[in-house]
């Protein structure tokens, strides 16, 4: 039990640094610097509880290879998104009312997240 209980944590606290770390950087591309104001931060915040709770699958017996788990557990967030987020928010489903840069960046961000996640989970586990 114990150490189901540190994997779930080991699995959430990989995916909140990934979500973290891939947030500023995709940031400091976009915009050559940071502003911390409040959308900033309610985003930081929302990507590092989700990143954190997707990556509690990492304490999953799905595969012993971290790579092929991290391509699993990232394809999972990014149906997820695509079928149930982006409908709820009106984006249609795959973002078919959306701008096709949204669907780029949710598989491009989200696979990317996935593989440092899994780095991270590795690394610690």
């Amino acid at each position: 039990m114990k150490n189901n209980l540190n994997s779930v944590f080991i699995g959430f606290m990989s995916g909140l640094i990934s979500a973290m770390v891939l947030l500023f950087i995709f940031t400091l591309i976009r915009q050559h610097s940071i502003s911390l104001d409040d959308s900033f931060k309610y985003n930081l915040y929302r990507l590092m509880v989700w990143g954190g709770v997707w990556a509690i699958l990492f304490a999953f017996p799905i595969s012993k290879n971290i790579w092929i788990k991290s391509a699993i557990i990232g394809l999972a967030v990014i149906f997820f998104n695509f079928l149930v987020l982006m409908p709820l928010q009106g984006a249609g489903f795959f973002g078919s009312n959306a701008d096709s840069t949204v669907f780029i960046m949710n598989i491009v961000f989200n696979f990317l997240w996935a593989m440092f996640a899994g780095v991270i989970y590795k690394a610690v586990a």
